[in-house]
């Protein structure tokens, strides 16, 4: 998966922008704190966690429409410029983050908001079925529980259902609904 971005290079060049105090001469590269590099991963990374977000929300992680990228080339972004607002973290005297990094807070906040929420498919984003689609409930069935007590090399189970419920006897045989099938 990519970054999340309208126009190939468009995100970085938008975090270089509001990052601009970091860069060398307005754009990041291996001299910058953080580096190029970094800031590219950090986008991938975001971009990452952006796809599995969307997923949960119920949206396809791949998304197409200009206005859709938009939207998630902001989040991308405002995550990354927090990323890298913590890469060199500038402390006002309260002990909290300066007020760039506040407002880049507010901004990635608002933007998973409008992003995860029904907005985004009023933009025309590609709905999936959501992680729920993923979930898969499994057991064992009764014909494998029977095949498996028939076996004659079978151990019978230690423990049975109520086994521990007061007031109970620790003889496994005990419990009045109890069936011995191997009779």
């Amino acid at each position: 998966m990519g970054v999340y971005e309208t126009g190939a290079g468009s995100a970085i060049a938008q975090v270089e922008g509001l990052c601009r105090h970091l860069t060398s001469s307005g754009t990041f590269d291996t001299a910058s704190q953080p580096t190029r590099a970094w800031v590219l991963s950090q986008l991938d990374l975001d971009s990452a966690y952006i796809g599995a977000k969307l997923e949960e929300a119920g949206y396809s992680a791949t998304q197409a429409g200009t206005s859709v990228l938009g939207v998630l080339q902001g989040w991308n972004v405002f995550r990354t410029c927090v990323a890298s607002e913590l890469a060199n973290p500038i402390s006002a005297v309260s002990g909290r983050g300066n007020a760039r990094f506040q407002e880049f807070i507010n901004r990635e906040k608002s933007y998973q908001e409008l992003a995860t929420g029904a907005g985004l498919a009023d933009l025309g984003a590609t709905v999936s079925g959501g992680l729920s689609d993923m979930l898969l409930a499994t057991g064992v069935s009764q014909d494998r529980k029977d095949t498996v007590e028939d076996d004659t090399d079978h151990i019978s189970h230690r423990f049975r259902r109520g086994q521990f419920v007061y007031p109970s006897s620790s003889e496994p045989t005990a419990e009045p609904d109890w069936v011995d099938n191997n009779a």
